[in-house]
């Protein structure tokens, strides 16, 4: 690509993923920081953890709307009067801790969730290959 290819739609297109790119470091951050997220911790997940919460955190947010409130709600009552039970069983399959510990949000935060918890996975990916081939 040249320069003169650039168009304003294009930097705005590269500014938008820039700032969705800090959105989703600053939420890796937050795991780190308030929920205790480590190095180490996240090395012990062999078996798809990360990528299978990740999943579920995508799919809560393509749900629809109605069954994402719902799922906000479902965690802490009893009420089961709508028919959402098979979201629910969907991530009871894929989440990969206790249940207590998915917290849905609205889209928008699920989908942040989602890539942080895809960039955990990738950085694990990566050390765990770094290892291999370092023999260390």
């Amino acid at each position: 690509m040249t320069w003169e290819e650039i168009t304003p739609e294009l930097l705005e297109l590269g500014a938008k993923t820039v700032a969705i790119s800090r959105e989703l470091a600053d939420e890796r951050s937050r795991q780190w920081m308030e929920e205790g997220r480590t190095v180490v911790g996240d090395d012990a997940y062999t078996n798809g953890e990360l990528e299978r919460a990740a999943a579920t955190y995508a799919f809560a947010a393509g749900v629809p709307e109605a069954a994402r409130g719902w799922l906000q709600t479902v965690r802490t009552s009893r009420d089961r009067s709508e028919n959402f039970e098979w979201v629910l069983d969907q991530v009871r399959r894929l989440w990969p801790w206790g249940f207590e510990w998915w917290k849905p949000k609205d889209r928008r935060r699920n989908l942040v969730r989602a890539g942080a918890l895809i960039i955990a996975a990738i950085e694990r990916h990566d050390r765990e290959q770094a290892r291999l081939e370092t023999g260390v």
